[in-house]
């Protein structure tokens, strides 16, 4: 009797973590602003928060919908113009990353009607057993890009270069971005 082997449909694509090039931002079309001057209020915007492993501030990412710019803040003092009071913030477990910013001393309103694409992929789909930004990611639009695991096998995100959390941090935003825009159309 010959035994049939089967090879799973799902390839599991490794990334060096620390070459950004190869899997960040850019690859998408998009463009990466570090601290960028001025000031920012906006209607709606996508955001997501890195933290580091004891919880502190690591940074904060925008993106605009309708833009391909994306700004990534290293620090309190890098936010001070940057008003998501008056936003609609758009995120992937977005209460976890509300939650942190008003820990951290962002003024939020939460009285606001905020979107959660995790919850709302749920609503869409209450069969799926995960619901995961990067499986999403993987499966709806072929986007793919390194696990926090990994990066973190190389230090927290203070021992990383700058460029490889804010394209981690931006890739977030661009796979939030593109699921809101799916379940939105």
């Amino acid at each position: 009797m010959t035994k049939l082997k089967i090879k799973s449909a799902t390839k599991k694509t490794k990334f060096d973590p620390l070459n950004w090039q190869s899997w960040g931002v850019e690859t998408q079309g998009y463009s990466l602003f570090i601290n960028p001057p001025g000031s920012y209020q906006f209607s709606r915007i996508v955001i997501d928060v890195e933290n580091y492993k004891d919880g502190g501030f690591a940074g904060l990412g925008l993106l605009e919908p309708g833009s391909k710019r994306i700004s990534f803040f290293t620090g309190f003092d890098k936010c001070d113009y940057v008003d998501l009071c008056t936003s609609t913030l758009i995120g992937h477990v977005l209460r976890t990353d509300i939650h942190k910013l008003i820990k951290w001393g962002f003024n939020i309103d939460i009285n606001l009607a905020h979107y959660d694409t995790a919850l709302a992929e749920h609503l869409i789909d209450s069969t799926k057993k995960r619901y995961g930004l990067k499986e999403l990611a993987k499966d709806k639009f072929d986007m793919a890009w390194p696990h926090y695991d990994d990066l973190m096998k190389h230090g927290d995100f203070d021992k990383l270069p700058i460029e490889v959390t804010a394209n981690y941090n931006g890739m977030d935003l661009i796979a939030t971005y593109k699921l809101w825009q799916s379940q939105n159309q």
